[in-house]
């Protein structure tokens, strides 16, 4: 009878902790995920403001051959292909961190329900 009398509570108050654990990663993954993203926008901004620069100054530069243009069309053209890689990478390794806080979360509950 004393357990039975015990027992409801402390299955309540671990479901609060677990309740709280899971608020608290959730909360952490936003915050991590916001800085990487501002990060990821950050560091596209710059490559992005440094690929207008050259391409302002192979516009401007008429009077260079068309060898040395050739150059620095393909080097602008390869870093627009790494930042568009870059760029793909980051959201497959997001979903990939956004996957496993859902499964995390689903072995959460599934525990949880097998207390009940």
């Amino acid at each position: 009878n004393q357990l039975q009398a015990d027992l409801p509570p402390k299955i309540h108050l671990e479901q609060t902790k677990s309740t709280k654990r899971e608020g608290f990663m959730v909360r952490r993954f936003e915050s991590i995920s916001g800085m990487g993203y501002r990060s990821v926008v950050e560091e596209n901004a710059a490559r992005l403001a440094s690929l207008t620069l050259l391409e302002e100054q192979i516009a401007s530069a008429g009077r260079l051959d068309e060898e040395r243009t050739g150059r620095y069309l393909a080097e602008a053209k390869e870093i627009r292909r790494m930042v568009q890689q870059e760029r793909n990478e980051r959201v497959m390794q997001d979903e990939l961190v956004i996957n496993r806080l859902v499964e995390t979360r689903q072995m959460l509950q599934r525990s949880l329900e097998c207390l009940d």
